[in-house]
């Protein structure tokens, strides 16, 4: 006897899927702010939050291809008024004493280190750092630095 053929479903079209996202889109903090994590990039970072890794560059003052440290906060909005702001003033040694100078751009000339800018300026390399959530006192030319001048 010959075997009898059982019908067999004809497959049903699959519905439409969105392409597998290792990481969902997550609404901005209410604060603007995120702590980095271990191992995330400034791209998790922008696509976490659905945001253009130039943005954040441009919010936060980093260098064009940063490195991102653990613990590092980063702005994920847009800063009032449209222009980037440091993430945290300076503290103050003392609270009662006048006001601070205003933050200034200083562009790295070729050939000028940390140490040069850091005295023409009257402030410590440390603070540059601190000031340019930088890692190291690396420093290029054409690169844009925070610095606030002493008085």
């Amino acid at each position: 006897m010959a075997p009898v053929a059982t019908p067999v479903a004809a497959p049903r079209p699959l519905p439409p899927t969105l392409p597998a996202a290792s990481s969902p889109v997550e609404p901005v903090p209410a604060n603007g702010l995120h702590t980095v994590q271990p191992k995330e990039t400034l791209y998790a970072v922008a696509r976490r939050y659905n945001l253009r890794p130039a943005d954040l560059i441009v919010w936060n003052n980093l260098p064009q291809n940063p490195s991102l440290r653990l613990g590092q906060v980063l702005r994920v909005a847009a800063p009032a008024g449209g222009t980037p702001a440091p993430l945290v003033a300076p503290a103050a040694s003392n609270p009662t004493a006048a006001p601070a100078a205003a933050m200034v751009r200083h562009t790295v000339a070729g050939g000028e280190s940390m140490y040069a800018i850091s005295r023409k300026y009257g402030v410590t390399i440390k603070q540059i750092m601190e000031w340019n959530n930088k890692a190291d006192f690396n420093v290029k030319p054409g690169e844009v630095l925070l610095v606030q001048p002493a008085k």
